[in-house]
Parts: C-alpha cells; sequence; structure tokens
C-alpha cells in the first residue's frame, strides 16, 4: 500500500507468480471518490456517490464493494489501509451499480444495511451490525 499525505490510501499493488494487478484510489476530502482497476485482463473505473448520511464508527462491508485487497483486514481495521470514514457511501458505479441503504441506532450506528447489486447474477445482501 501507499498513502497520501492525509494517511489515506492511495494505491495498492500485488505481483504473484499467479498474477498482478493495481487499484489506485481517489479521495476528495475524507470521501473515497473513485477507484482504477489494473490487471494483465482489464481495466475499469468505478465512482463512489454519497449521500447526506454518517454514522459513529464506519462501514465494515464497505472494503468488500470496492475490491480492497485484504478485506479482513479492513473489516476488522480500517485505519490500517486508510482513515477511518464515517461517510455512507449510496451508490458505487463501474461495469455494474450497487447501492446501499442503511438503518441506523439511536447513537448513529450503523445496524443493518442493505446491499443491492444490479447486473450480472443481481443480488441483495442484508448485513446486521452489533457495536460493543
Amino acid at each position: 500500500f501507499t498513502y497520501d499525505e492525509k494517511g489515506f490510501v492511495k494505491t495498492f499493488v500485488c505481483e504473484s507468480q499467479l498474477e498482478s494487478y493495481s487499484r489506485a484510489y481517489t479521495w476528495d476530502d475524507s470521501y473515497l471518490f473513485s477507484i482504477d482497476y489494473q490487471s494483465e485482463y482489464y481495466a475499469r473505473t468505478e465512482s463512489v456517490h454519497y449521500g447526506n448520511k454518517a454514522c459513529k464508527g464506519f462501514l465494515p462491508v464497505f472494503g468488500k464493494y470496492v475490491d480492497i485487497p485484504e478485506i479482513g483486514l479492513f473489516m476488522a481495521m480500517p485505519e490500517l489501509v486508510g482513515v477511518k470514514t464515517t461517510n455512507l457511501p449510496t451508490k458505487i458505479n463501474g461495469n455494474f451499480s450497487t447501492t446501499f441503504e442503511y438503518q441506523l441506532d439511536a447513537a448513529g450506528y450503523v445496524v443493518n444495511c442493505i446491499v443491492k447489486e444490479n447486473g450480472g447474477d443481481s443480488k441483495q445482501s442484508l448485513y446486521e451490525f452489533v457495536w460493543e
């Protein structure tokens, strides 16, 4: 990983015997704005859109939908791949579209998130969180 001057993840490069690929992340203030994917097989860009929702804590599943390597690490400690953001995305546009809907508890933590993936194999996932 490389980081920008504010501590946000900027690039990730993976080179192994099986594959070689990279990700470049663009931030606007504390919002992840776009992700550029590059490999020997494909190149694509995804853009992330936000509404006016923010939360306490963070959204643990967000890394799954922007294809951040070492996803388990990201879910447990988002500070290790950038700065933990409380801004909640509403949509990710790329080859397909992914939308997010949230329910927050009285303290402002995400208690559940419905993720709808549209395109290819369209599906909907419900994530529920318990904060301690």
